[in-house]
């Protein structure tokens, strides 16, 4: 699942690149596996869900421009 949702991040926004790819990839790859159910694949989601992969990548840019909040070592 994980690949496909690759395929979908990188269609929806081939210039994104780095930790944003890979964030928004794994948020849309967790959204499809928690909405699994008997009879519904990722072919359903694309075709059900296609804006899935674009809100994913804003939540990724999000996440990724926030400042570190981890306390120093």
């Amino acid at each position: 699942m994980i690949e496909q949702a690759a395929v979908a991040v990188r269609r929806a926004a081939p210039r994104t690149m780095g930790p944003e790819r890979e964030v928004a990839t794994r948020l849309l790859a967790t959204l499809w596996t928690a909405g699994v159910v008997v009879g519904i694949d990722t072919e359903d989601w694309i075709r059900n869900a296609p804006e899935l992969p674009g809100i994913c990548l804003r939540m990724a840019a999000q996440l990724e421009s926030e400042p570190d909040t981890d306390p120093p070592d």
